[in-house]
């Protein structure tokens, strides 16, 4: 798959969206692992205000990036969080 930015933006919107300031203001950045098909380093290089985790056990977020191929050629990107611990039940 390629480097969409705009996934990468859309991505970043969503989890600062999801996370109050308040909780990014603490010394530890969130602990983020991406579930995906695509390319892990791009995600990791470009969304660098995170901390992410290759144990899924170790994060507090789940990314799940859905890449979806529509009738006409065209790409849906569906996006899922998944919290846990404090981050449990956010939405």
């Amino acid at each position: 798959m390629k480097h969409p930015k705009r996934m990468v933006g859309t991505i970043r919107l969503v989890v600062l969206l999801l996370f109050p300031l308040s909780l990014l203001a603490q010394n530890e950045p969130l602990k983020l692992f991406t579930s995906c098909n695509c390319d892990k380093n791009y995600i990791r290089q470009e969304l660098n205000f995170t901390s992410h985790v290759r144990d899924k056990a170790l994060a507090n977020v789940t990314l799940f990036v859905y890449d979806i191929i529509n009738g006409s050629g065209g790409r849906t990107y569906k996006l899922e969080f998944e919290g846990y611990g404090h981050y449990e039940g956010i939405s």
